[in-house]
């Protein structure tokens, strides 16, 4: 049953996949890209849930990093069985389960009421706000150029606690004072950062220990999936709850330690999500083609093995060689044509054919360089001009006009405009009967109370979607800002502290944190390749890739590795160690991020390396293996 749903006709669960899928005790699964890992939890999910209720009333947890997994699953098996998004089994990402479970039931039980809201993002809004105030704190920070960093980096949860302002370490100063107030003003109105979340559930679970063995006792079955992308607090919270000798409950977690490449965790995770006594591994995979999957296997820092099993459609091997292609310094911008011309002819030799979504994407760690080589080095008109839904943005048409146009889907567009009137609420100090500010949910909860001004809202809504996704997005501004007064009467209220944001018409003051998304798309002779940072395509399959070799100097001290090629240089040639002890952990970084990028295609690998760079450090590069190409 599980096959029918989930594979294509007439296909079934590999030997490697079944005794997976079978092995309910606690393991560690690692996976290869393009494996089917997911695919191979959600059969056992299907499995499951068939088997419910479960003995004495337990439940299933499943646990991933994002929302965008968790609908996934949803998807794939929410019509077929329902039940298991029902209690007492729970289906969400690490984040909404420690704020159910843990950290909400705690604050409440500390504060007497509920937080007011999770959100980095409100909590980013309210930070600046207070930056724009007169008084010793804002002033003291203001003279800093990472002040908003400064003043959100502070996590103390407790009025007792110490916090620590970098800095700033005379705790009797006005500054201090000022600054330690606004902090814990904010806990104890309830606004938080995410980050405070798990300082909540930590002191929940140190004062009540018993809560563990009663999560334990709820959930008897527990996966995590994705949980490379953990960081280092995530896996030890998760270890300390659901960890269990007794066979009580079994604990599985799922991933790849090799694609463990989120920024500020690319030693911390992988390192500290240690392998189980059992362990299960994938070593097919569905996504890649022999050719590449040797080269990525090169780069894996586990040493796991991987068979690429991409097949032409006739079932024949696919044997176009990884290109290694190399440039002089002043052809660095025929790069990209190049690399399109190498597209254009296996296309044309039938090397590539009858690809169900052929996609092409140019992609690199660093999106500029400074003093060295960055993605606009190649495409000097990169740049990050896509909105991911947490973005805050200092005027309406910013949040309009930033929200990546063609690239969004119409639900993204919806989010974007929504996310902007719940702006203008917070910022009109506009809250709902319980005095907490308005999320998407309650909005449109309170709107429904007046069925003809909701069908209007509605309406508008849909027309001002459709009206963005064709690019009419000066035509959006201005019906959004003809509709404010009649939205804003809702609740007696005219355009009054919110005029300037939605008059603005600045593009670039956002005051929420970088993204690493980027997406710019280079058409030449009718070839589409998509430029993107590595971290951007992390999950995305493609049917050709181009990694450029990019200048990452960051925390090398006085090494001479700079750039991927340098770094990397063993792993090219088939040797991999380092000897330097003070330099591996930065190789071994490196190694992951080029690990992700080397396995986003199906077909084509290129890898774009300065001839200087090539001669000094690659060019005993095994050429069975590679296809060297000269510009």
């Amino acid at each position: 049953m599980a096959e029918r749903i989930l594979l294509p006709c007439g296909c079934h669960f590999d030997e490697e996949r079944r005794i997976f899928i079978k092995d309910l005790s606690t393991l560690d699964l690692q996976a290869v890209p393009g494996s089917g890992k997911t695919t191979a939890l959600l059969a056992k999910l299907r499995i499951l849930a068939s088997k419910m209720p479960l003995q004495e009333g337990g439940g299933v947890l499943v646990i991933s990093h994002t929302n965008a997994a968790i609908d996934e699953i949803k998807e794939k098996i929410g019509s077929i069985v329902p039940n298991l998004f029902q209690y007492p089994n729970y289906v969400g990402t690490i984040q909404s389960f420690v704020d159910q479970f843990l950290a909400i039931p705690y604050y409440s039980q500390k504060f007497g009421h509920s937080p007011n809201r999770i959100d980095d993002e409100i909590y980013t809004e309210l930070c600046c706000r207070y930056l724009e105030k007169n008084n010793k704190g804002s002033n003291w920070l203001n003279i800093k150029r990472n002040s908003l960093s400064i003043l959100k980096s502070i996590d103390a949860i407790d009025a007792n606690e110490v916090i620590k302002i970098d800095g700033l370490k005379n705790q009797t100063s006005p500054a201090y004072i000022s600054i330690r107030d606004f902090r814990f003003t904010l806990v104890n109105d309830g606004f938080l950062k995410f980050d405070d979340a798990f300082k909540f559930a930590e002191a929940y679970l140190n004062e009540c220990p018993q809560i563990s063995s009663l999560l334990k006792k709820r959930f008897r079955f527990v996966f995590v999936d994705e949980m490379q992308d953990m960081s280092e607090q995530q896996c030890g919270l998760l270890e300390k709850i659901f960890f269990d000798t007794s066979g009580l409950n079994y604990f599985q977690r799922i991933g790849d330690r090799n694609q463990s490449i989120y920024s500020g965790r690319e030693e911390g995770s992988s390192d500290s999500w240690m392998d189980r006594e059992r362990v299960l591994r994938l070593n097919g995979s569905q996504r890649l083609c022999k050719n590449i999957a040797d080269i990525v296997q090169s780069f894996s820092i586990t040493n796991q093995p991987i068979e690429g099993r991409m097949k032409k459609s006739n079932g024949g091997e696919i044997e176009i060689k990884p290109c290694l292609i190399t440039y002089s310094e002043d052809k660095i911008n025929q790069v990209i044509p190049k690399f399109i011309n190498i597209i254009k002819e296996l296309k044309g030799n039938g090397s590539i054919e009858n690809v169900k979504k052929e996609r092409y994407a140019v992609i690199g760690w660093r999106k500029s360089a400074g003093k060295g080589v960055g993605i606009d080095s190649f495409y000097p008109n990169f740049k990050n001009n896509v909105l991911q839904k947490r973005k805050n943005y200092n005027s309406l048409k910013a949040y309009l006009f930033n929200c990546g146009k063609s690239t969004c889907s119409m639900n993204d567009l919806r989010t974007n405009i929504l996310s902007a009137l719940l702006k203008i609420l917070r910022i009109e100090h506009i809250k709902d009967s319980n005095d907490l500010f308005f999320t998407q949910k309650r909005l449109l909860e309170f709107l429904k109370k007046n069925e003809t001004a909701y069908n209007i809202f509605k309406s508008n809504l849909c027309s001002w979607c459709k009206k963005c996704a064709n690019d009419l997005y000066d035509e959006v501004l201005s019906d959004i800002r003809g509709y404010l007064p009649n939205f804003l009467q809702f609740w007696s209220k005219t355009v009054f502290l919110s005029k300037n944001f939605i008059d603005d018409d600045s593009m670039e003051d956002v005051v929420a944190q970088e993204s690493s998304v980027t997406n710019d798309d280079v058409c030449i002779d009718g070839v589409s390749v998509s430029v993107q940072t590595v971290h951007s395509i992390k999950g995305q399959t493609c049917t050709g890739v181009l990694y450029l070799d990019t200048y990452n100097g960051n925390g090398c001290g006085a090494s001479s590795l700079k750039y991927e090629s340098e770094k990397l240089s063993k792993y090219f040639l088939g040797q991999k160690l380092c000897d330097n002890q003070n330099e591996k952990k930065f190789i071994k970084e490196a190694a992951k991020v080029a690990y992700v990028g080397f396995s986003r295609p199906t077909h084509l690998l290129c890898y774009a390396v300065q001839k200087e760079r090539f001669d000094k450090k690659l060019s005993n590069i095994d050429t069975t293996k590679w296809n060297i190409v000269n510009i």
